[in-house]
């Protein structure tokens, strides 16, 4: 998968400029209604309306440049978190380093936990932490959070969320860290809750695109990969 598209998206610009054939096909995750507009009927509206052209290319070279942008940080930050997984780092510096990578890859974020199941304490350990004062060393497996995110392995397959209710962020974050937007990114292994990372912005409700949707869900089944073999 190259890129998710929302509403009002364009894609398949490239044969104006190209007869060559596609490198990528696109497929509809629900219903959808789309607008096709022939070449041909599209250059030659360009050829009378010059400033229309203008506005057009523009735009196009917007959203090209943007879709650019998000698969290159998609792609950049499943590579650094490959690099961290072949150091031979511990879990806990593994964890460090990751909650650090995730604060600077992913949009709108201003701080973050990793929790991580340790059959010792029956509960999950704090491993990493990124601007948040006196989160819990350990969490139980009753807590608000703990349950919430064990909901969202669906069927063995695991879905990340973004919440931007502050109430419902506080119900499930008691004792930990007010926010305005939570990311929440279970890690599973066979169906069993292993850990999980949450990623807040603090001060802001963030309303996110699809394709950091797509990024946290990359990442997550990532890091299940990862800790799930320590």
């Amino acid at each position: 998968m190259l890129s998710v598209l929302g509403i009002r998206s364009i894609f398949g610009e490239m044969s104006l400029f190209s007869n060559e054939p596609r490198t990528a096909g696109a497929r509809t995750k629900t219903f959808m209604n789309y607008y096709k507009i022939h070449r041909d009927v599209l250059l030659g509206i360009f050829a009378t309306d010059h400033k229309g052209a203008s506005e057009t290319f523009r735009l196009l070279l917007l959203t090209t440049l943007q879709r650019l942008e998000e698969t290159d940080r998609e792609l950049a930050t499943v590579y650094e978190i490959n690099q961290l997984m072949v150091k031979g780092l511990t879990l806990k510096e593994f964890c460090r380093a990751v909650i650090k990578l995730l604060n600077y890859s992913v949009p709108k974020v201003d701080s973050g936990l990793i929790y991580v199941f340790d059959e010792g304490v029956q509960g999950y350990n704090l491993l990493g932490n990124v601007g948040i004062d006196n989160a819990p060393l350990i969490l139980p497996a009753i807590s608000p959070i703990v349950r919430s995110v064990g909901n969202k392995i669906i069927g063995g397959r695991i879905e990340s969320t973004i919440i931007d209710a502050p109430g419902v962020i506080y119900q499930m974050m008691k004792n930990i860290s007010p926010a305005e937007t939570l990311m929440v990114l279970p890690l599973a292994k066979k169906n069993n809750l292993i850990g999980f990372v949450l990623l807040l912005n603090k001060k802001e409700r963030i309303s996110h695109s699809e394709s950091t949707v797509d990024l946290i869900n990359s990442i997550a089944v990532q890091l299940s990969s990862a800790i799930g073999r320590q």
